[in-house]
């Protein structure tokens, strides 16, 4: 498994984000209207193919256990100048994933 600590976590709690969302993610930030998500959301890891994780999963970063709580994350799209200009929410929603430490 590939990863890349981009933050330290401090309630223990960590993001997770897919290798190819987070590519697309910095193609967007480049752009002039980007979504709320897009511009809050900072992942502690990047992961390759974090899609073929499940809930209950566990993961070891930095040789600490964790344990996958939530994939995905929720759409915010009245305030999302990106859906109001693309009418579909970002990849956010489904390419993050939340963990806890073991």
């Amino acid at each position: 498994m590939e990863s890349k600590n981009l933050k330290k976590s401090i309630d223990k709690r960590i993001s997770l984000i897919d290798r190819d969302v987070f590519l697309w993610l910095e193609e967007e930030k480049k752009k002039d209207a980007i979504g709320i998500c897009e511009k809050k959301f900072h992942a502690d890891y990047i992961v390759e193919n974090l899609y073929k994780y499940s809930v209950g999963d566990e993961l070891t970063f930095n040789n600490i256990r964790y344990i996958i709580e939530q994939i995905g994350k929720t759409c915010y799209k009245e305030e999302c100048d990106l859906f109001k200009i693309e009418k579909k929410p970002c990849r956010l929603i489904k390419g993050v994933a939340f963990a806890k430490e073991k």
